[in-house]
């Protein structure tokens, strides 16, 4: 970790007592866990609360992505159970990483997370759009449907 530290600028980079060292990558907070030699360095980013459309389908959207990124190597959506929240993860081997390839190992995972990230976000604004448009179709202001009887 030290001769990464020193690639990209910031002496003293190390992992905390529970062995993660968060990061910020283009704008992305990202959490790299240190979990051991033979597993090597578990790379998270949490996903904020509201980022699922609350649709019918949306675990089963969820669930058709995570088999599309996982297949181009960009990583998966998953729940945390020790924090309680939804986080993309990926995972980086250790076996002949050097500074130069934990650096590229971050920018392509920087990439999946953010790649997720912003389909997350067009999932939801997708989903509201068509939640405004049905209450709109219904008579509504949007905010607020009514019915009458």
């Amino acid at each position: 970790m030290e001769d990464f530290a020193s690639l990209v600028g910031i002496p003293g980079m190390a992992f905390d007592d529970q062995n993660i060292c968060v990061i910020e990558y283009e704008e992305l907070v990202l959490e790299i866990a240190f979990v051991g030699e033979e597993a090597g360095f578990v790379v998270r980013h949490p996903i904020p609360p509201g980022s699922l459309p609350p649709t019918d389908n949306a675990l089963s959207m969820l669930l058709r992505a995570n088999g599309h990124s996982a297949a181009r190597g960009l990583g998966s959506v998953a729940f945390d159970t020790e924090r309680g929240e939804l986080a993309w993860f990926d995972r980086i081997a250790l076996r002949g990483l050097t500074a130069d390839g934990l650096l590229a190992a971050l920018a392509w995972a920087a990439r999946g997370a953010g790649l997720w990230r912003r389909e997350l976000v067009r999932l939801v604004d997708d989903d509201r759009s068509r939640t405004a448009d049905a209450s709109a179709a219904a008579g509504g202001d949007g905010d607020m449907m009514l019915f009458r009887g």
